[in-house]
């Protein structure tokens, strides 16, 4: 759940978080916080990774606080679409020749 976050530091300094299929991270960047929001199409480790939403704050909580707002609208738009895919089965694959 995106208000549960737990937040780790990673080794590159990076501030981190995965919720809900989404890898939240936020990083200094010229005397900004940059926050990314990340999203991996599927489980397969080997897939990169797709940014799905940027944006600068002024400090890291308002960075994370950002990041979340973000990953709610994501995960609200996402769980939309599945549900749309999952009732209409010539939805379900995308890329499918027609």
């Amino acid at each position: 759940m995106v208000d549960q976050e737990l937040w780790q530091v990673g080794a590159d300094g990076d501030v981190f978080s995965c919720v809900d299929g989404l890898r939240l991270v936020i990083r200094k960047c010229n005397g900004y916080t940059r926050y990314l929001v990340l999203h991996r199409g599927t489980e397969d480790e080997r897939q990169p990774e797709m940014l799905l939403e940027s944006g600068t704050e002024s400090d890291l909580t308002a960075a994370m606080g950002a990041a979340r707002g973000a990953a709610k609208r994501i995960r609200f738009v996402l769980a939309g679409r599945l549900t749309v895919h999952s009732d209409h089965p010539q939805h379900s694959t995308i890329g499918r020749a027609v």
